[in-house]
């Protein structure tokens, strides 16, 4: 059957008695209201967030596969060698780990490692991502004694109170002195595997020692996990082997194996909220490549009542569209190109830059992916405009890895509604 008006995807997916009552194969569409008395509160979501298995609108041109990097994207093989490595990431972003020159550069990098093992030590600074690119988070694997890290950004004043905007996926980490991320927001870890101890702080040789919070998901810690002077933290779908130590006021557990019991009390002792499970989750999406040098967009679909960590590729919980499908933007590109690209239908993978917006990227096809790499920034449109809007009604939409800015409007624009993000 299809219906028009306010109907939805459906994936075939739906375990209520709803499938049934209307048998029904992919891209056959069905109105939500027929599932309002026969459906549980996960078939509702299915039909909302129609999984990720629904097919978008198909490009018709493919794209170049392997991509073609810009400059702000550097491929590793395990075959280059440590020395090489470190020469070739430290001549690059060198100005980006001190935070003198690095904190509000316009400058933003991808490091991407194939599968294999690297004894290289990578410090990484200001607009700087580390990632994987194994189908599983086991298949890269970082070693030597500090592996994949992050100082404070100063050491010897605030600690880590302004080490922002980094961060680190898909790989396993067995360094021997553990792995240091000592940040303060918007410097997420996911899909990692910490074989020995985390650290994420650091004391420095400052009078004080501060770190103001951040976020991990989907990670495996196999030593203890030491928040020391972190303010507040979000953990989601980590699992603590060996417990966790140390933090200052809040801290957030959910489906987090090993978490501590919720405790609130009053005054400025240490708070912790934890809860058994996600209720809903979805996995960022993340990039692979395969033995022949092709590239694949992974896109994990939406998960319930999870508990744990899941660092395994499953085809039955994973959809991988190949890179044919995806249009790769470079810094530079105008606003009218890419839009056009999504138009299309290709999925979109935000290569490493700072894209200014003439007009709002819109996304008008169901189940499209919107990646950014090594904190891809997009600023808004100069008219009050958000930088991304999708549009009413079209489902499946994930957006992740950039950062939104604002930028200086001009004369006229009107402000008064003016979002970043409009959905």
């Amino acid at each position: 059957m299809r219906l028009a008006t306010g109907a939805l995807l459906v994936l075939g997916l739906i375990p209520c008695t709803l499938q049934q009552e209307h048998p029904l194969e992919a891209a056959d569409w069905i109105d939500v209201a027929d599932c309002a008395e026969s459906c549980t509160e996960e078939d509702v979501f299915n039909l909302h967030l129609l999984q990720t298995q629904l097919r978008p609108f198909k490009a018709k041109e493919p794209q170049p596969n392997p991509p073609i990097w810009p400059p702000s994207v550097r491929v590793f093989d395990p075959k280059d060698g440590k020395d090489k490595i470190e020469r070739i990431f430290y001549n690059l972003t060198s100005d980006l780990i001190e935070h003198t020159t690095g904190h509000f550069s316009d400058k933003r990098m991808a490091f991407l490692f194939k599968p294999g093992r690297y004894d290289a030590e990578i410090s990484v600074g200001y607009y700087v991502q580390v990632l994987g690119l194994g189908i599983n988070a086991d298949d890269v694997v970082f070693t030597g004694r500090k592996g994949v890290w992050a100082a404070a950004s100063d050491p010897h004043g605030s600690g880590s109170l302004d080490t922002f905007w980094r961060g680190a996926e898909n790989f396993r980490t067995d360094a021997s002195e553990g792995m240091r991320w000592a940040v303060s927001q918007a410097a997420p870890l996911r899909r990692l595997r910490v074989s020995n101890r985390l650290f994420l702080h650091y004391c420095g040789f400052g009078p004080v020692c501060m770190a103001s919070g951040g976020f991990m998901a989907n990670v495996v810690v196999g030593g203890p996990v030491e928040f020391g002077s972190q303010q507040q933290w979000f953990s989601r779908n980590v699992e603590f082997h060996q417990g966790s130590e140390g933090g200052a006021w809040n801290f957030v557990f959910v489906g987090s194996p090993g978490a501590p019991a919720s405790t609130f009390p009053q005054g400025s002792i240490k708070a912790v909220s934890t809860l058994d499970d996600a209720p809903v989750k979805a996995e960022k999406p993340f990039i692979t490549i395969g033995a022949d040098g092709r590239y694949t967009l992974q896109i994990p679909q939406v998960e319930f009542k999870a508990r744990g960590a899941s660092l395994n590729f499953s085809t039955e919980t994973v959809r991988s569209v190949p890179f044919e499908e995806v249009f790769v933007a470079r810094e530079g590109d105008a606003s009218s190109k890419i839009q056009s690209k999504l138009d299309a239908g290709y999925h979109l993978l935000l290569s490493p830059g700072v894209y200014r917006l003439s007009s709002s990227l819109t996304i008008k096809h169901a189940g499209q992916t919107v990646l950014g790499l090594g904190m891809a920034t997009l600023m808004s449109p100069p008219d009050g405009s958000p930088c991304i809007r999708v549009l009413s009604n079209v489902a499946g939409v994930r957006l992740a890895g950039m950062m939104l800015g604002a930028s200086v409007p001009k004369p006229g624009a009107d402000m008064r509604d003016s979002t970043l993000i409009e959905w």
